[in-house]
């Protein structure tokens, strides 16, 4: 199961996700490892993008699985 990311929440973990949010077009601030409100909509532009069911802007199992796909990894 991935970690679970949301804002307020900071680490690696958050660093890699907004790598790939970079990496697939979109704008999750800097890229600092802190989960904030840039990256929270970010998320949730990918997620509305990828037409999912639940726009919330959490980095779940579901977000995790699409985002490293949609970067090849």
């Amino acid at each position: 199961m991935a970690v679970l990311l949301k804002r307020g929440m900071s680490g690696a973990a958050v660093k890699d996700a907004q790598g790939k949010l970079k990496k697939v077009g979109l704008d999750p601030g800097i890229v600092d490892g802190n989960f904030g409100l840039k990256t929270e909509n970010a998320v949730k532009s990918f997620q509305t993008a990828k037409d999912f069911s639940t726009v919330d802007g959490i980095i779940g199992d579901q977000t995790w699985t699409m985002l490293n796909n949609a970067v090849g990894g």
